[in-house]
């Protein structure tokens, strides 16, 4: 088995890793450098962003909280529901839970040909 098993790739394989990260970093970095100026430009916007955002944060909070005590506060007029009227129980019903299955068929069947049902 010896035959087939090279020791030296695995180191061989370690450097070529190492020797691509290192050179993954410079390009990165070498990029970077290149934009520097503008990513810092961005930066600062992006501060300057997130204070005004911060204020407009706390600014509508207390908005908020005062709308919603003036809010808690009022006396609405109550509203009247309307109350639904009792209906009488319909003897035609296609469907009624008290009769039996054969009673429920024949009242449907009654139902489908326009007769009453009984």
């Amino acid at each position: 088995m010896q035959v087939y098993y090279d020791d030296s790739v695995k180191e061989a394989i370690s450097e070529a890793e190492s020797e691509l990260a290192t050179a993954v970093q410079r390009i990165n970095e070498s990029v970077y450098e290149r934009h520097r100026e503008e990513l810092d430009s961005v930066k600062e916007q992006y501060g300057t962003i997130r204070k005004a955002l911060s204020a407009l944060q706390k600014d509508s909070a207390k908005l908020f909280a005062s709308i919603t005590d003036e809010l808690n506060n009022e006396d609405f007029p109550p509203v009247g529901l309307p109350e639904a009227a009792l209906v009488e129980d319909d003897p035609w019903a296609v469907y009624d839970s008290r009769r039996s299955y054969t009673e429920q068929l024949q009242a449907y069947k009654a139902f489908q040909s326009g007769e009453t049902a009984t």
